[in-house]
């Protein structure tokens, strides 16, 4: 997605937490190498729905994976927790 291609993973652990099904890339079901392929050669031949959804999966990046963005993160998580205890 930081290269601004889609994805196509499985829903296993976080994934469906990065990758929006339909939007920056897709999702699909564990050992079901048939929707693998079929999502992969959609996305081959559908140059303009790739396009969007790796234009999409860049602009989820560099909203919430970045570097600060995960600092920030990290400082709300523990402003929340100070004033909860105050």
């Amino acid at each position: 997605m930081a290269c601004e291609l889609p994805c196509v993973a499985t829903r296993v652990g976080g994934n469906s937490e990065v990758v929006a099904d339909g939007k920056t890339g897709y999702l699909v079901a564990t050992e079901t190498p048939e929707a693998l392929a079929a999502s992969l050669l959609t996305l081959l031949h559908d140059h303009p729905v790739a396009r969007r959804m790796g234009a999409e999966g860049r602009r989820i990046v560099e909203e919430n994976f970045t570097t600060q963005a995960m600092i920030n993160t990290v400082i709300d998580s523990y402003e929340r927790l100070l004033s909860s205890h105050r």
